[in-house]
């Protein structure tokens, strides 16, 4: 107990100095001399203490469970975009975030798990994440805005604005950034939010070198003007401001579901773990069944069983995309490993035929050759411009004998392309295509499957 009144105080003290003038070269002013003494006084209070944990500029109090960290105000103005709650002092993003963290990105992270927190994953087009991932935090910040007469500690959705209103109380996402690669040190890696711009803590779009997320879809051009600083409360640039964080309560958030539906080639068409109920005549049923539980996020896991055949695998795929768009529970997670991402499936029509697409993929037909074997024909395509700016597309054809015979083709960088488009029939099953992709399927983020107009 007396830690802990300690450490309110030296807080007390830290958030109550005057915010500094900006720096007359420069132009930018900033708190940090004091919050590296204070942040020295601190560690002197709870030296040897195994209660806490520290990094600099951030302490993890491991029996409150909860996470502090030092930092400033941007001073930013009420009524402008706010694309970040918080950003690193290598940001630059001053005048679209609220706060300054003197602490990395990976310290924070690291502070997170000493509580208890587990990162997940973040939105990443590259691997079919949708949704981003991760134990739920609550934010609140702690300072003495403009008028105050003592140090306030209000949740931090209060800064922000949107259609209006106050933004609703909502736990953000502990995503955890990447390792990337080290520019900055050849042959090494990363925490990409130390290094990697707009080095973010805490994102009000997905970004996936982020510590935080907020649990909605949407790219920064998407987002954008969502968010806005509210005109209250506010003070000046480089005004002392801490972050304090915690993980979620359950009472705080919805219930987070994960559920595996695996698709079979039988007339059940679905096999469901994850509910209490798992016994559904297929995916009409499971999503009423969803529809009607309220309080509830619904993260699915499709399984395309080997037998299933492609046309059925179609109809399901078509089944899981109408089902997302109209229950708004529901998250389709990434496909499992050596699978196809479901919308592989329902690919856009319009691309089927060349002159309508952007760029020209590889494509691969896949025939019955005899029995019931399967063979291939690579098409490599090459659009031919002539005067009259219209492109005639060149077409070379290689027959393969065997998936290890498109592993040889890949080997060559200049046959690879992001994107191959398979044309083939209803009626060769899932395992048998998966047998010529996998091999190679890190290669092609994109994959659309074309089955034989009837």
């Amino acid at each position: 107990m007396k830690t802990l009144t300690l450490l309110a105080t030296l807080f007390s003290q830290y958030l109550t100095q005057t915010a500094p003038l900006p720096d007359e070269e420069t132009g930018a002013a900033s708190v940090k001399p004091i919050a590296a003494e204070n942040f020295e006084q601190v560690l002197a209070s709870i030296k040897d203490n195994d209660a806490f944990w520290s990094a600099p500029y951030v302490i993890a109090d491991l029996e409150k469970q909860e996470v502090t960290v030092w930092g400033q105000h941007t001073g930013m103005a009420g009524g402008e975009p706010l694309e970040f709650f918080v950003i690193s002092e290598l940001s630059g993003h001053d005048y679209e975030s609220l706060m300054i963290s003197f602490a990395k990105p990976s310290d924070i992270h690291q502070a997170l798990e000493k509580i208890g927190a587990e990162a997940g994953a973040p939105v990443s087009p590259d691997d079919h994440r949708f949704w981003p991932r991760g134990s739920r935090i609550v934010a609140e910040i702690e300072w003495q805005p403009t008028g105050a007469k003592t140090p306030q500690r209000t949740p931090i959705e209060k800064t922000s604005v949107t259609d209006g209103k106050e933004m609703p109380l909502t736990p953000w996402i502990f995503t955890g950034s990447p390792m990337l690669e080290n520019f900055e040190k050849e042959g090494t890696l990363v925490y990409g939010a130390d290094l990697y711009s707009p080095n973010s803590i805490a994102s009000t779009f997905n970004l996936q070198s982020t510590v935080f997320d907020l649990p909605y879809q949407g790219t920064k051009t998407q987002t954008y003007g969502t968010y806005i600083r509210s005109n209250q409360p506010m003070a000046p640039t480089a005004q002392p401001m801490l972050l304090h964080l915690r993980v979620a309560t359950a009472e705080e958030v919805d219930k987070e579901l994960d559920i595996q539906v695996q698709f079979t080639g039988g007339q059940g068409d679905i096999s469901v773990k994850g509910l209490e109920k798992n016994d559904f005549p297929g995916l009409a049923e499971l999503g009423a069944e969803l529809y009607s539980r309220s309080g509830e996020i619904h993260y699915l896991h499709p399984d395309f069983s080997p037998e299933i055949p492609l046309a059925q695998a179609t109809r399901l795929a078509r089944e899981l995309q109408l089902m997302e768009g109209h229950v708004k529970s529901i998250r389709i997670e990434p496909p499992l490993e050596g699978q196809l991402f479901y919308k592989a499936f329902v690919p856009d029509p319009r691309y089927r035929t060349r002159d309508n697409r952007p760029t020209q993929p590889i494509e691969l037909h896949l025939r019955k050759s005899g029995g019931e074997t399967w063979k291939a024909t690579l098409l490599e395509l090459e659009e031919i411009w002539g005067d009259e700016r219209v492109a005639s597309i060149s077409e070379t054809r290689i027959d393969l004998e065997s998936p290890a015979d498109l592993v040889d083709y890949l080997k060559d960088p200049e046959k690879q392309k992001p994107v191959i488009f398979i044309y083939t029939t209803g009626d060769l099953q899932h395992g048998e295509l998966m047998n010529w992709l996998s091999p190679v399927l890190d290669q092609f983020p994109i994959v659309f499957v074309y089955l034989d107009e009837k």
